[in-house]
């Protein structure tokens, strides 16, 4: 059974693509018709995210957050990418990904493929609740997303608190357990 949810992100239009990919499994594309959404946290904190187009300014920016030693640490991938690895693997992701701008300040960046979703924030930028807030958002519009965290980041917790549960599946990466975990809508009703 397909289930289908209306999207919208301050009104404006999306097209969601339907995909079969593999016997069973078929995903949503979610295709948006503007190049950014934005909205205001309670504290009248603007956060907008734009899509990141091949500019040496925005993968420069997402290089700095990527290679940050903090953040390597955290992907399961923790090589340092140049700009040039950068725009090569740029031109071969399937679905757009965003940088995340706080107040008109460019802090970090959203990645998708396909259902699975995670969020970079550079450290100047952590603590402040942006990727909370974030997660929040994108998940109050999706039926399903999943993501893979080290059982020991600090984020697992507010994964789980907004509404990701872990799942068995895992791996062993630098001698760390890296979980797969998964939002679904109907289990957070």
């Amino acid at each position: 059974m397909l289930r289908s949810k209306f999207f919208s992100w301050n009104e404006k239009e999306i097209i969601v693509t339907v995909q079969k990919i593999k016997s069973d499994k078929i995903y949503f594309y979610i295709n948006f018709l503007k190049e950014f959404w934005m909205y205001q946290d309670n504290k009248n904190n603007e956060i907008k995210f734009e899509i990141m187009n091949n500019s040496n300014e925005d993968l420069s920016f997402l290089l700095e957050v990527r290679n940050h030693p903090t953040t390597r640490e955290q992907l399961e991938n923790n090589q340092v990418f140049s700009l040039e690895q950068c725009k090569e693997w740029y031109f071969s992701l399937k679905t757009p990904w965003y940088i995340i701008y706080y107040n008109n300040i460019k802090v970090g960046y959203f990645r998708r493929n396909l259902d699975e979703i995670g969020c970079d924030i550079h450290p100047k930028y952590r603590n402040l609740g942006i990727a909370k807030k974030v997660y929040l958002k994108y998940l109050k519009n999706v039926n399903f997303a999943s993501l893979w965290v080290f059982d020991d980041n600090f984020a697992k917790k507010i994964y789980e608190k907004v509404g990701f549960k872990e799942v068995e599946e895992f791996k062993i990466i630098r001698d760390r357990k890296y979980v797969k975990m998964i939002y679904n809508s109907e289990n957070n009703e």
